[in-house]
């Protein structure tokens, strides 16, 4: 499965997240919209961390919703869904979409994967301007 993330692929998207999910509306990514945001914040998160867009090729990024506010007393683990996305050249594209299960009360799952190449890069933005020694 390799969609780029964008509006004009809504359906493509919501059809793969349906397939998945089945009838699953609580703690999983039901729509388009909610994977554009998470594509969003990885690159606003990298950004932020000074790694350019002509960097981040390569990029790759896990999320899984959390499933609080249950009872201690829940027993059984909750029904999630784990997103994974790529980016290449032109954007953001879904890699996997697959049912996941959680603990009950866990937070949600955010992981950024970057190369050696990408973290120098970071490492040297965040440095640049300043007397180091």
């Amino acid at each position: 499965m390799r969609t780029k993330i964008e509006t004009k692929n809504a359906d493509k998207i919501e059809a793969s997240l349906l397939e998945v999910n089945g009838r699953t509306e609580a703690r999983t990514i039901t729509s388009a919209s909610e994977m554009i945001s998470f594509a969003n914040r990885v690159e606003n998160d990298l950004l932020a961390r000074a790694l350019p867009k002509s960097h981040q090729k390569g990029v790759k990024a896990d999320y899984t919703p959390g499933a609080t506010g249950y009872a201690s007393s829940y027993r059984g683990n909750i029904i999630s869904t784990t997103l994974s996305i790529e980016r290449a050249a032109t954007g953001f594209f879904l890699t996997d979409f697959v049912r996941k299960e959680i603990y009950p009360n866990q937070g949600e799952t955010f992981t950024i994967n970057i190369s050696k190449e990408q973290a120098s890069t970071i490492k040297s933005n965040a440095i640049k301007g300043l007397n180091v020694g």
